[in-house]
């Protein structure tokens, strides 16, 4: 290894597939006097030419968070009660102010709980349960991706708590959470509308406030690596071998997933 280290000339995956191509004529050309001999050979090297999956840096997430509050005239990050979240201004364009506030909401609750993009549109407010000994609240999905398993998770990171105590003040005591207004297409509404409504408004939002980002990466699914990449910055135990598999488990994933792709 010093050796290749050393030499001064190619890469050393260069310089590996020439020595094996001189091995093996030397061989060709000696198999008497090398007859029953093994010459050493290199493994081969394989190129990552996979995509480092995309996410909102720390800074990043900030400035676009504070913009889509900004978007909804402040009201995003206020204490509303039901009936002044209902009174927030409703219009047929899609850029209204309750929308900028369902949108911040439901882009906080995938950060905390780790969601999937699909999950968006079927959380349901009794799903949650709040304990506020620990300060934490726990969700059971009663309906997870492919049948899997009911698992009930928690947010780890502890201001989760306080986001969610304001978010349940502008809900009823059952019904959808994100979005509570769009009709799922269970109850006759278009399909995936949640999903295509958030990754709409996201883009805009991001074309406003983070020029520099690129929007096709500007989607729901985005906001799962970055709260991934956030909380693994945040807290770099949870990466290790001791750790990982509760993180895994409470984020319904894998500890092989999260290494491949986060570590």
């Amino acid at each position: 290894f010093n050796y290749f280290q050393n030499l001064k000339m190619g890469t050393q995956k260069d310089i590996k597939t020439l020595i094996n191509k001189l091995w093996n004529e030397a061989q060709l050309q000696n198999e008497e006097i090398f007859a029953g001999h093994n010459f050493p050979s290199f493994p081969k090297i394989k190129s990552n030419n996979s995509k480092q999956v995309k996410h909102f840096q720390f800074h990043e997430w900030e400035i676009l968070m504070k913009c889509i509050n900004e978007l909804s005239k402040g009201k995003a990050r206020q204490n509303l009660c039901l009936e002044e979240y209902e009174s927030l201004e409703v219009k047929q364009n899609r850029q209204n102010q309750r929308n900028w506030v369902d949108l911040f909401d439901a882009l906080w609750v995938n950060y905390y709980f780790f969601l999937r993009s699909e999950d968006c549109q079927k959380l349901k407010v009794e799903w949650f349960r709040k304990d506020p000994n620990k300060r934490l609240y726990y969700l059971l999905h009663e309906n997870p991706k492919s049948g899997r398993k009911r698992i009930q998770t928690h947010h780890i990171k502890d201001d989760g708590f306080d986001f969610m105590s304001r978010l349940f003040q502008r809900r009823t005591q059952s019904g959808w959470l994100l979005f509570p207004d769009y009709k799922r297409q269970c109850e006759g509404g278009q399909e995936n509308k949640v999903m295509r409504n958030m990754n709409f408004l996201l883009k805009i939002a991001v074309e406003k406030c983070l020029p520099d980002f690129p929007l096709e990466d500007a989607n729901v699914k985005a906001i799962r690596h970055t709260t991934f990449r956030h909380h693994l910055e945040d807290d770099p135990t949870l990466g290790n071998s001791n750790k990982i598999t509760m993180f895994a488990n409470n984020a319904l994933t894998s500890p092989e997933m999260l290494r491949k792709t986060y570590l």
